[in-house]
């Protein structure tokens, strides 16, 4: 038995509304989500690390290119720093979708691990626009270097990703820091 044609109508009719609705829902939730990158975030602590005892401190230990170790075993995870940088942790989320940061700055350059779920490898591989990638080793395992802008203001970033079971470790940052704390991370 056919539909009589009004009601065909009123079927299209009624679902290119809801298209749009849909649309319009999906829009709203994502400026939603870029308002919140300018939000502060929240459980947000300055670590203070203790130094090795053979590291002179101040510029005279940088400029000698001692460095600081931090150690995670929380998130599995240690690494060299250079002197004199701060640490500052932070967390998002909860469960699967939990983001944890260690960001290391001094100066002008700051270097941030993030470690997450590897189902969430995708989304933070996202937050660069990728100029190149390769594949390189860290902690003796298989990483990818994604090098490339930041998403959000288009300033040069490179990114290591690097999976470790169900953990995802992504090292985000530039320049000879950037490259040393990589070199130095290990697994633990």
């Amino acid at each position: 038995m056919a539909m009589p044609e009004g009601s065909k109508r009123i079927q299209t009719v009624s679902g290119i509304v809801l298209l749009i609705v849909v649309v319009m829902l999906i829009g709203v939730y994502y400026l939603w989500l870029v308002a919140r990158e300018d939000e502060p975030v929240m459980n947000t602590t300055l670590v203070q690390v203790p130094q090795r005892e053979a590291a002179d401190t101040g510029a005279e230990a940088e400029a000698a290119g001692q460095a600081t170790l931090y150690s995670s075993l929380e998130h599995g995870f240690g690494v060299e720093y250079p002197v004199g940088w701060d640490i500052e942790t932070l967390q998002t989320g909860d469960g699967d979708s939990s983001i944890s940061t260690v960001r290391f700055s001094g100066g002008d350059e700051t270097v941030d691990i993030i470690i997450t779920d590897q189902g969430m490898e995708g989304i933070i591989a996202n937050s660069i626009s990728i100029d190149a990638e390769s594949e390189i080793a860290v902690s003796g395992q298989r990483a990818r270097l994604l090098e490339g802008g930041n998403m959000k203001d288009g300033s040069p970033l490179n990114m290591v990703l690097l999976v470790n079971g169900d953990t995802l470790y992504a090292i985000t940052g530039l320049g000879d820091s950037f490259n040393s704390i990589v070199e130095h991370f290990s697994l633990q």
